[in-house]
């Protein structure tokens, strides 16, 4: 019966929906006294669910493939992905793996029947829908506050700095993000990219390597 936990959240999350990483752990803790599951790991990142290049859903899936586990818990699907391929390739191999998962605002879920497996596909593109939903609306919020030139936050987003409390485009940043758009329209994927970046001695505000996340926002801001 051992168990671990997934939880995630990204920042458009914590302020469109006011998920935070205490509450699902709460959550998925208190399921699994419930339904004596024996709880071996919690696994925690931070990062928008688009993706499954994150640090945190990749142990995740070692812990699957090699059978350390039984057992999946998370609070609801679409803190596993917001994609909606990523999310059925999870549910294949966790039926390879004989794992099974379970949501705490739902129980266990059954993937392996005909019925089941056309219900989990239609969750997986619920939540990819309202994934891009929600990125539609930041956007179109971020894009009128820029034509206004008003502050956004309290820091700049990559590619602009803030003159007498307004928003500007810094031109070296808005270079480096051209870059990155040109490296990925030859097909360079996100790790590439940052090597390539590295190469080029262009690095980030903190003079460091670009992350994977940072990459990932720049190139679903295009």
């Amino acid at each position: 019966m051992k168990a671990v936990i997934y939880t995630r959240v990204s920042t458009e999350d914590q302020a469109n929906n006011g998920i935070s990483l205490d509450a699902q752990l709460a959550t998925c803790t208190q399921y699994a006294e419930s339904h004596h599951l024996q709880v071996i790991d919690v696994i925690v990142d931070t990062m928008s669910g688009k993706s499954v290049d994150r640090v945190g859903f990749q142990k995740l899936l070692k812990l699957i493939s090699g059978k350390k586990v039984r057992h999946l818990i998370a609070m609801k699907l679409d803190r596993l992905s917001r994609n909606t391929i990523d999310t059925l390739n999870l549910l294949n191999l966790m039926c390879q793996k004989n794992v099974e998962l379970h949501l705490a605002d739902s129980g266990r879920v059954d993937s392996t029947s005909a019925d089941g497996e056309l219900m989990m596909t239609l969750r997986a593109g619920f939540a990819q829908a309202e994934r891009r939903k929600i990125s539609e609306r930041t956007k179109a919020a971020l894009d009128r506050k820029k034509a206004l030139g008003q502050r956004i936050s309290g820091r700049p987003p990559y590619g602009y700095e803030f003159q007498d409390g307004k928003v500007v485009a810094n031109r070296s940043e808005q270079q480096t993000l051209l870059t990155i758009r040109k490296l990925k329209s030859k097909g360079r994927s996100v790790r590439q990219i940052i090597r390539d970046l590295e190469k080029k001695g262009i690095y980030n505000r903190e003079g460091k390597n670009f992350s994977i996340s940072v990459v990932h926002k720049i190139l679903s801001a295009a």
